[in-house]
């Protein structure tokens, strides 16, 4: 074996914990001076840098892709529910509301939804199968609606 299990490979390396200078000089930065930043990077994206036009463009990109999707979703309490939500997706990624990334984000957040409601399914399966045999678990009963909020 290469290296001992515990044991980093670089043991002089950067200790845990540690950060990097960019974080510490991000903290250093309070808004007044970010603003100021912002302002004459914008100021000389208008009068034509292109190194600035493309700051700018990137972090207006970064800014969208944290912005919540505006998309109004079903209570998703039923696998049929999931896929009524996934076409309404796909139609709003289609029509261009949504962008793919945004559609695939919710894709994301779907699949695990119909996995929950898959293990959830197969306990109550489970849990009807010991009843009938006589070997109930003895663990708390799921209530019935299982994803009401």
């Amino acid at each position: 074996m290469l290296f001992q299990k515990g044991q980093s490979g670089n043991p002089a390396g950067r200790p845990r914990g540690s950060r990097n200078r960019s974080k510490i000089i991000a903290e250093r930065l309070t808004a007044p001076v970010l603003e100021e930043i912002v302002d004459e990077v914008a100021k000389k994206a208008i009068k034509g840098n292109l190194v600035a036009a493309r700051l700018v463009i990137q972090m207006l990109a970064h800014v969208r892709r944290d912005e919540r999707p505006t998309c109004k979703l079903p209570d998703l309490k039923t696998p049929d529910d999931v896929l009524a939500a996934m076409q309404k997706v796909t139609r709003k990624v289609s029509s261009g509301a949504l962008t793919a990334g945004e559609g695939a984000e919710f894709a994301k957040i779907f699949d695990l939804c119909l996995q929950a409601l898959g293990h959830v399914e197969l306990e109550q399966r489970l849990r009807h199968v010991e009843q009938l045999a006589g070997t109930a678990r003895s663990l708390p009963a799921l209530s019935k609606p299982v994803l009401d909020s």
